[in-house]
C-alpha cells in the first residue's frame, strides 16, 4: 500500500473491487449515514445506544475487523518522492525526506481505545448485504491542517518490495504488477467535498473503476472543524486545523 501525502480525520467505508453494498441500520438513530455497517459521521465515537454493536465505528470494542496502522513523520524527516518522481514510471522514482505542505502532511494522531497514536488504519471485513457476504474496505487517516485541497492515494500490490521494489532509490516501494489497485480521495472546501475513485494497473496504466454511488455504494465523511473534541483520545494535536477523516 502506497499513500501519498495528504490530513485532518477522514473516514471512508467502501465496498473495493466486489459488488458494492450499503447496510442500513434500523431502530437506530445519529447523524449521519451508514456504509458497511459503519457509521459515516467523520469521528470517531459510536453514536447511538449498544447493544445492538451494529452500526460500527472505531471506538467499537472490540472492532470487529483486523486492523492494518500505519505512522508518519512530520517535518523534514517525513518521507516524500524526490523531484523528477513520475506517477507512471517506477523507474523516475525517488524515495527521499523531506517535508509536505501542511495540508498534505500525514500525523499521527489518532488514538483508538487508548493505544498509541497512529496516522491511520485499514481494515477489511465482509458484511452481509441482502444476504449475501460481501467485502468492505474502512479507512482513517489524520492530516495536519484543512488550509487547502489534499489528494490521496491508497494503493494496494501484490508483489513484496524485498523481492521485488521499484528501483534501487524505492527499496520499499513495490514494483507494480498487473491487477494492481488504487482508492484515490480528492478532497475539496476543508474536506466538506470528498470524490472518491477507484483505478487498476493494468501494466503500463491505472484503468478507471465503477464504484457506483454515494451513499449506496460507497461513502466518506470528515470533521472540518478542530479534532481534538471529536478525537478524544488523540494525544498531541499539533493544530487546531488537524482534520480526521474516515472512509467507509
Amino acid at each position: 500500500m502506497r499513500l501519498q501525502k495528504a490530513s485532518l480525520l477522514l473516514t471512508v467505508t467502501i465496498l473495493l473491487l466486489l459488488p458494492i453494498g450499503v447496510w442500513r441500520a434500523t431502530g437506530v438513530t445519529f447523524a449521519g449515514n451508514t456504509a458497511g455497517s459503519f457509521e459515516i459521521d467523520g469521528n470517531l465515537t459510536v453514536d447511538h445506544p449498544v447493544p445492538p454493536a451494529e452500526p460500527i465505528d472505531w471506538f467499537s470494542n472490540p472492532f470487529p475487523a483486523a486492523l492494518t496502522t500505519f505512522t508518519d513523520a512530520t517535518g523534514q524527516t517525513d518521507d516524500i518522492f524526490g523531484s523528477g518522481s513520475k506517477e507512471y514510471d517506477q523507474s523516475s522514482w525517488v524515495c527521499t525526506a523531506g517535508s509536505a505542505p501542511a495540508k498534505d502532511d500525514i500525523v499521527s494522531e489518532i488514538s483508538i481505545n487508548g493505544a498509541a497514536p497512529v496516522a491511520g488504519e485499514i481494515g477489511f471485513r465482509f458484511f452481509p448485504v441482502n444476504g449475501v457476504q460481501k467485502q468492505f474496505l474502512y479507512a482513517d487517516w489524520s492530516r495536519l491542517s484543512n488550509n487547502g485541497d489534499a489528494h490521496i492515494d491508497y494503493e494496494f500490490n501484490q508483489a513484496d518490495p524485498s523481492k521485488n521494489p521499484a528501483n534501487p532509490n524505492c527499496p520499499n516501494l513495490p514494483i507494480r504488477t498487473p491487477g494492481d489497485f488504487v482508492i484515490s480521495f480528492d478532497t475539496q472546501n476543508g474536506g466538506a467535498t470528498i470524490n472518491v475513485t477507484a483505478f487498476k494497473w493494468d501494466g503500463n496504466t491505472f484503468a478507471p473503476l465503477s464504484l457506483g454511488s454515494q451513499g449506496i455504494l460507497w461513502d466518506a465523511a470528515v470533521n472540518t472543524a478542530a479534532s481534538t473534541a471529536s478525537m478524544s483520545l488523540i494525544q498531541s494535536v499539533k493544530s487546531p486545523a488537524t482534520q480526521f477523516f474516515s472512509l467507509r
